[in-house]
């Protein structure tokens, strides 16, 4: 441009230099249409990607959600199991401590149940199992919780209840179960439950404890059983 002289070559070069820069520039925009379109596409993808994922994490979750629970649960009656009452009696002992509150432990076993089954057969034993643990289940206190322990025992954890607080509850719901008309296939079943209870004292473990309770619930039996028994207080 600064060697030509003529006005009319000058526009030429400078049109051509133009059309070649908006050449350029289309050529630099429809290169960078076509590379944003590609990481669109591939943002799309991962977007649907990972969409998947978290729909499948979330199946994921409530199978584990799930199975926590079935596994957390005693399958003939419906109610927690040992691995739960383990898990929530370790939480009631830390929250005794913290709070310096009350805890009691009791234990439940059915009455003669060895004499239902040899009478009735075992599909009436599991159907007493079943309807004792709901009536517990329906018995108990919003705070407490009932597990089935084995068997046909049943263990219950009475958090801020003292043991003259829990024996009063115990003998409550022992008392219902007394009265509530158990069948089988139209033929009246006559069951009943013995207990024992025992209060947590300072420091002492959960195994203490249960033996405790289980040498009261062995008095009670030895005493005539439908009745609930009071532990001896820990040395």
């Amino acid at each position: 441009m600064s060697d030509t002289t003529d006005l009319e070559e000058l526009k030429r070069v400078v049109h051509q230099r133009v059309a070649r820069i908006s050449e350029q520039i289309d050529t630099f925009r429809k290169t960078e249409d076509k590379r944003l379109a590609v990481i669109e596409l591939e943002n799309r993808q991962m977007r649907e990607r990972i969409g998947k994922l978290e729909a499948s994490r979330l199946i994921l979750q409530e199978q584990l959600v799930a199975s926590t629970k079935k596994m957390l649960r005693d399958t003939l009656t419906g109610l927690p199991n040992r691995l739960a009452f383990d898990e929530r009696v370790t939480l009631e002992i830390a929250r005794m401590q913290r709070e310096q509150t009350p805890l009691c432990l009791a234990i439940w076993d059915v009455d003669h149940f060895k004499q239902v089954n040899d009478t009735f057969g075992h599909q009436a034993g599991d159907k007493a199992l079943h309807v004792v643990g709901k009536t517990l289940n329906q018995l108990i206190r919003d705070v407490d919780m009932v597990a089935r322990y084995g068997g046909e025992e049943f263990v219950m954890v009475l958090p801020k209840a003292n043991l003259q607080q829990a024996f009063v509850v115990l003998e409550r719901i022992r008392e219902k179960l007394a009265s509530t008309a158990f069948r089988f296939k139209d033929t009246p079943l006559k069951i009943t439950l013995s207990c024992g209870v025992a209060e947590f004292g300072a420091g002492e473990t959960i195994e203490s404890v249960i033996t405790r309770a289980d040498d009261a619930l062995y008095r009670a039996k030895a005493n005539g059983r439908n009745r609930t028994q009071m532990a001896q207080l820990s040395a």
